[in-house]
């Protein structure tokens, strides 16, 4: 009889479980398993696609689907009418992933604020995942340089909708810095003077420094303020260096010198008196430029003067030099040229 028929076996072809850690992606290494039906001798399952259908973390409730699964002994695989079905007991772990901040640079501020930035320290993020949010926060209040510990918390990791693929820790930052800060000295000012020959300043006042906060401060050292020159003159800048501060916040603070004060060093006698000549026999005044200076002694612009004639070796006599703006009182010697330094200009 050639007119028989053997119609082809029914089977339900699956996976078995697949189990994998989350990586944002839906392959699955599945393994062709009947799950309908029975082979027959000699038949076996052969090749075949698996695949998750979607990419979340879950336990032992994933769905893994099958496809193109080939039955039949290799030469004839027309035996079997072949449906397929999902395995929905596959698991995807969570994937381990351990964050913390970037180093975190502030100016002490007396409390611990951080802008941190969330980084990965350990593991991956992977495809069309990121860290948004978080905490971040020194661990201590004090300056200082790359040494400093900033903790990270509530980072939240995944794509912004599905955030439980992974195991999140915390790692801290150790390396960040806290700058000291800048404090100015206040209530000090500079004393006025008489021209003396030297840049030596005299300081008024009691120097205090605000520190931030509680935080108390206290002004030491020994200060030391010197003008800028010994000359005569109104709003002269002093510089001044050597205060210290003190306390048990002192070294969060950068102490800046008191800076743009100004006083006068005034002349020995007022401006407007008349200039007096020697007595001396013989002895003449000239300028800069050995022109003999009369009783008028009017020459404004003159910066320098000398004396010429027979006298002791340094004659005790006063001779008062009017430049454009001051007077000055001094002695002088024989051919001792008064110049910028001892008429203290």
């Amino acid at each position: 009889n050639t007119a028989s028929t053997i119609n082809a076996a029914a089977i339900t072809v699956g996976s078995s479980a697949v189990t994998k850690t989350y990586d944002g992606g839906l392959s699955a290494l599945g393994t062709a398993i009947v799950t309908s039906g029975s082979l027959k001798s000699g038949d076996s399952l052969s090749g075949g696609s698996f695949a998750f259908t979607d990419k979340n973390a879950g336990n032992a409730n994933k769905t893994v689907s099958t496809t193109g699964v080939t039955v039949g002994d290799g030469t004839n695989n027309n035996n079997y009418t072949v449906s397929f079905a999902d395995n929905t007991a596959s698991t995807i772990n969570a994937a381990a992933i351990t964050v913390g901040s970037s180093a975190v640079t502030k100016t002490y501020d007396g409390g611990l604020s951080a802008l941190g930035t969330a980084i990965v320290t350990n593991g991956s993020l992977k495809s069309g995942d990121s860290l948004s949010g978080g905490s971040f926060s020194f661990t201590d209040k004090n300056a200082g340089n790359a040494n400093k510990t900033v903790s990270t918390t509530g980072v939240t990791v995944g794509d912004g909708t599905n955030n439980n693929n992974y195991t999140v820790s915390f790692a801290n930052n150790t390396a960040s810095t806290i700058n000291r800060a800048n404090v100015v000295l206040t209530d000090v000012s500079v004393n006025n003077k008489v021209v003396d020959g030297n840049t030596n300043a005299t300081l008024a006042g009691t120097a205090e420094a605000q520190g931030l906060g509680s935080d108390v401060l206290t002004v030491g050292g020994t200060p030391v303020a010197n003008f800028a020159n010994a000359h005569v003159g109104g709003h002269k800048v002093v510089t001044i260096s050597g205060f210290t501060l003190l306390g048990d916040n002192a070294g969060n603070y950068t102490l800046i010198q008191p800076s743009g004060l100004t006083a006068n060093i005034t002349p020995v006698i007022p401006a407007g008196s008349q200039p007096q000549f020697p007595s001396v026999p013989g002895l003449a005044v000239f300028d800069q430029d050995d022109r003999l200076l009369d009783q008028s002694f009017n020459k404004p612009q003159m910066h320098s003067a000398r004396v010429k004639g027979a006298c002791e070796p340094i004659c005790q006599v006063k001779l008062a030099i009017t430049n454009a703006q001051n007077m000055y009182l001094t002695n002088f010697g024989v051919n001792q040229s008064l110049n910028k330094v001892n008429l203290h200009e």
